[in-house]
Order: C-alpha cells, then structure tokens, then sequence
C-alpha cells in the first residue's frame, strides 16, 4: 500500500509539472516566434517605403542601383518587378534585383508580392523557400511596378531555438526534482502512516504503554492526537477493569 502511494504522489507532481511546462512551452515559443517575424516585418514595411521612393524619382534604367543601394543600406534582397496582369494570376518578372549576379533564385512566383499585384496596396508576410523563413514586404508604385524586400528570419528563429533548447532542459530538470521531492515527500508521510499503523496494532493487541506521538500539525498529526486519546481512555477503562477484578 505504502509503495503505491509513494509512486501515485510521485506521478501525480509529474503530471501536474509536465503539464505546466507543457502549456508554458506552447504559449510562449509561438508568441515570441510572432512577436520576432512581427517585429521583422515592421521593419521592412518602413524600409520598403525607401526603395519605391527611389524607383519612382528614377529612370527604369536606374533601378537596379535602387534595388542595390536598398539591399546594402537596409539588409535585404531588394527586387522590382513588372507586372503583366494574367489569369489566373499576374506574371512577375524581375527589372531590377540585388542578388540578380547570383546565383540566387528569381522570384517570379512571390505570393506577398502577387498579392500586392492583385490588390494594389502593401503587402506583407513569411513564406518559406526550401527550408529557410522570409519576411517579406511588398508595395505598388505609381507606374504600376512591385518593390519587394526579402529578409531571412534565420537569426530570429535561432533565438527561438535557443530558448526552446533552454525550456526543453528546464522542463526536464523540473521534471526529474518534482519526481524526487514528490517521491521523498511521499517517503515522509509514509513512515508517519507507518507509525500510527504500528500503533493501532500495539493499541488493539492491549498494550497502552507506549504514548502515540507525531508532532506534525497536519491531518496525520490530528489522527495521531486521536489515537492517543483513545490509548488513554483505553489504558484507564483497562486499569480499572484489573483494579475492579483485584477487588
């Protein structure tokens, strides 16, 4: 009986533990993932207003030194394209692109900046290119062009990861403390549980010569009290009883 309850404490604070954590992790590694792309996009809504700007004071022939200019001032590809209204969807192609003499790829099927085509405002947004996040930020010039700004969240959701690395041992660390300290404590109540179930036998085998004690003001130390004011009323209706039989 004493090893089970000694093992239900023990997986109960695991339960209650894992639990907390488990919520824990669930709400705080998405907001902060949202809240760092956010913070991200924000930036490039603005940074984006600076490149159209220059396209649009410039010459078409100019604007791969906008898309340049932006990439090395404000850290992220820049590209300007020309839209060519289609079904089902507008045609992209790239005027101007700071990786252009890359060997990065052509954004010619960007959503955020497809939709900023179909709208006509400012988009923004994360889309993801093989295995790597963008934030992207998307708006119409007056001529009709696309500016587009591509960052990489890779720095961003590196720091989530570290904070996932660091909740993950955490978790585990409070995990295994909450096993012992629950298990421990469960040992305590049941050498407790041990000493008023010694007692209750000493008391129903007739021996009421040893006090029943437990300092603890709990539960167990009010059952305990009990138990030695029934040793007592016991051990003087038993002295009387041998006194009456004397007589």
């Amino acid at each position: 009986m004493i090893p089970g309850i000694r093992l239900r404490l023990a997986l109960a604070l695991f339960a209650v533990v894992a639990g907390a954590l488990g919520t824990a992790y669930l709400i705080v590694v998405p907001t902060l993932e949202s809240r760092l792309a956010g913070a991200k996009l924000d930036q490039l809504e603005k940074d984006v207003a600076t490149v159209v700007e220059c396209v649009e004071l410039s010459p078409s022939v100019q604007w791969q030194e906008c898309a340049e200019r932006g990439a090395s001032v404000l850290h992220a590809r820049t590209i300007v394209f020309q839209v060519y209204q289609g079904a089902p969807r507008p045609q992209l192609v790239n005027l101007a692109d700071s990786q252009i003499a890359s060997s990065a790829e052509a954004l010619t099927r960007d959503q955020i900046a497809e939709r900023a085509a179909v709208t006509g405002l400012p988009q923004r947004g994360t889309v993801t290119r093989g295995d790597e996040r963008f934030a992207e930020a998307a708006q119409p010039t007056v001529d009709g062009a696309i500016v587009l700004l591509t960052s990489s969240l890779s720095d961003q959701l590196a720091g989530v990861g570290v904070v996932q690395r660091r909740l993950l041992v955490a978790g585990l660390i409070a995990l295994v403390v909450a096993v012992l300290v629950g298990y421990l404590g469960a040992t305590l109540h049941a050498q407790r549980i041990r000493r008023l179930e010694r007692a209750a036998e000493r008391i129903a085998s007739g021996r009421f010569d040893e006090p029943v004690v437990d300092t603890g003001d709990d539960e167990l130390g009010q059952l305990a009290a009990g138990f030695e004011h029934m040793r007592l009323r016991l051990e003087n209706l038993d002295r009387a009883r041998r006194e009456f039989i004397a007589n």
